[in-house]
């Protein structure tokens, strides 16, 4: 059985950093994007990220997905959300992407109120900081942009939300 997930503090926020993401794989030929999909990466390690986004091989990526449709190899971009996983999505998983190759490296950080991007630059994680009114931008995937202070004002109402 699955640990138990909170709605505030996880399920919600995946859903917001998913709309984003999901609405550039729609509209981009061969960008494959996923949720909670088991990936085979660097010495076999089994990971769930929470998000990922892909270039498909046709369009240039690494990644594939094998014959069981498991993805193997490392997509270009991946997103967790940390709540009480933070220290392991910010340094174990963080780690062993950064090993693996994925290039840029999502984390939001639910209980901190804060979003980091990170972006591969030879072999390290270095920041991607956000620009004008809060936006960071791909460097990967060009024309995805997350406006991070609308997600974080999203999430605070979302947690305000009365039943």
């Amino acid at each position: 059985m699955a640990s138990p997930t909170r709605i505030t503090e996880h399920s919600h926020p995946h859903l917001l950093l998913a709309e984003p993401i999901g609405a550039y794989q729609r509209t981009r030929r061969g960008v494959q994007g996923g949720a909670e999909g088991t990936m085979i990466q660097l010495d076999e390690h089994e990971v769930k990220p929470d998000l990922f986004l892909r270039y498909t091989r046709k369009a240039g990526g690494r990644s594939w997905l094998d014959s069981d449709h498991y993805l193997r190899g490392a997509p270009e971009l991946i997103a967790e959300v940390a709540a009480s996983s933070a220290s392991y999505d910010l340094h174990e998983k963080k780690d062993l992407y950064r090993r693996a190759g994925v290039q840029e490296y999502i984390v939001w950080r639910v209980e901190d109120e804060a979003v980091d991007w990170w972006e591969l630059v030879e072999g390290e994680y270095e920041a991607l900081e956000p620009g004008a009114g809060g936006v960071v931008s791909s460097r990967v995937f060009p024309g995805l942009a997350l406006d991070i202070n609308a997600l974080l004002r999203d999430a605070r109402e979302a947690g305000k939300a009365e039943d």
